[in-house]
């Protein structure tokens, strides 16, 4: 049971089917204490009747009068009563012709009691003094048996069909109660990092789930704030380092054209580098802040896949051949997509390096292109090592990165930006590793265009 309404359903229906059981529990007690009343008055009136015809015989112990005296009487309420007389604590002289050649125990209490006989079934027997005789009336209880299995069959079927009613209203119940949760769960699931601006529709109810709404909504508006805040300080902080940047590179590029001492061009060279990878980071960070706050614009226009494709694989093949690796570019799509082809270079580009980073040389990367699930899909495959499994979740954090075979480190922002590029365009991008061999494939899609 996974879900809250299905436990809630089965405790409601086993709550239900509970109650009804101890009802009925109680209800068949009562009955038989009812039954067993009645029972006790019948042979209570019995005895009643008979103790007239044998006192005055029982006070000087005259067996055979006392016989005549109730002889006739037995016989004729022989069908609902058994009759049994016998000295106190001693033989019995006198059994009812129901009896047969069965005699009841002279060993029952004084009072009234329930026994099991062998050949009689079960009985409710009255014992009964008077003077020197001991009068047993007993009635078959074979009736209250029958009643109890009645009551019994038709319990179970109740608490069967309970259980059943109990399950489908408790389903309905559940859902009704929990329908406020699922409108929560929706909201919360639609409230991302483009979204935070969403609420959850509060009603006026004051109830719990009322209050969790406004303490949702309360969390929401801190995550708001402190994501504009951090989204504000990034680009704020981009662009104030931008200038210093610049100038730096600017000074090392005059000590360079200024000095004559190698080493001290070298060094500059250096700064240059370290300057040129600081701007990179810095641009990222600020792409992301734009993107982030829906500040940046993208040029979206309907273009030929396989055309824009082939023209990016003429400038992906010459990268990798300066580093010795190969290039496949295999397009097995023909139609169109919507997408800027400025940013989606970017997006390429991006993949291409890093796939460049992580392979051996002489290895080989492919760019795939197909139509699948109603979109445009794009595939890069590289013949490196691949990623970790317990890191491919991470892949897509800002500033996480991996050593590639060299020791070194990129950005951590490349997949970051790719991924909010394509965000842009409606599309998606997924990373994993091979399955045939080893590798890295990184895979995105974008939306197709219909041809009309």
């Amino acid at each position: 049971m996974k879900t809250l309404s299905s436990r809630l359903t089965l405790w409601y229906a086993f709550a239900a089917t509970a109650t009804v059981g101890v009802f009925i529990l109680i209800g068949r007690f009562l009955i038989q204490e009812s039954y067993l009343q009645g029972v006790d008055q019948l042979n209570d009136k019995e005895f009643e009747e008979i103790r007239p015809r044998v006192e005055s015989y029982a006070s000087v112990g005259n067996e055979e009068k006392a016989i005549e005296a109730i002889r006739e009487h037995t016989e004729l309420d022989a069908s609902l009563f058994f009759f049994q007389v016998s000295h106190s604590g001693g033989r019995a002289f006198f059994t009812s012709s129901n009896l047969g050649s069965h005699e009841l125990p002279s060993h029952y209490p004084e009072g009234k009691s329930t026994v099991v006989e062998d050949e009689l079934g079960p009985l409710r027997v009255g014992v009964y003094s008077v003077g020197d005789f001991d009068i047993q009336i007993a009635s078959s209880l074979q009736g209250l048996m029958t009643l109890q299995e009645n009551l019994e069959r038709i319990g179970l079927a109740s608490l069967a069909a309970v259980f059943l009613t109990s399950a489908v209203i408790g389903l309905l119940l559940s859902r009704v109660a929990l329908r406020p949760i699922e409108r929560i769960e929706r909201t919360a699931a639609r409230i991302s990092a483009d979204r935070l601006s969403d609420r959850i529709e509060i009603q006026n109810t004051g109830d719990e789930i009322g209050k969790l709404a406004l303490l949702l909504n309360s969390m929401f508006d801190r995550l708001e704030r402190s994501f504009e805040e951090v989204k504000r300080f990034t680009a704020d902080a981009s662009h104030e380092l931008k200038t210093p940047l610049s100038l730096i590179r600017l000074n090392a590029e005059e000590i360079r054209r200024r000095s004559q001492d190698k080493e001290c061009q070298s060094m500059a060279d250096g700064q240059m580098d370290i300057v040129d990878n600081l701007n990179k980071v810095v641009n990222d960070l600020l792409f992301l802040a734009k993107a982030d706050g829906g500040a940046l614009k993208v040029s979206v226009e309907t273009h030929l896949v396989s055309g824009f494709l082939e023209e990016f694989s003429t400038d992906a093949s010459a990268l990798c051949e300066d580093k010795g690796l190969s290039f496949e570019y295999i397009n097995a799509f023909s139609g169109k997509a919507r997408f800027d082809p400025v940013w989606m270079r970017h997006v390429l580009f991006n993949l291409v390096s890093n796939a460049i980073r992580f392979s051996v040389e002489g290895g080989t990367i492919e760019l795939r292109s197909f139509e699948k699930d109603g979109e445009c899909q794009v595939e890069l495959r590289d013949e490196g090592p691949g990623i970790a499994p317990d890191r491919l979740d991470r892949v897509f954090e800002r500033f996480y990165n991996e050593k590639d075979q060299h020791g070194r480190r990129g950005s951590g922002l490349g997949l970051p930006l790719c991924d909010s590029i394509l965000r842009l365009h409606g599309g998606w991008i997924k990373i994993e590793n091979r399955k045939q061999r080893s590798g890295a494939l990184a895979r995105f899609g974008l939306p197709l265009v219909k041809d009309v």
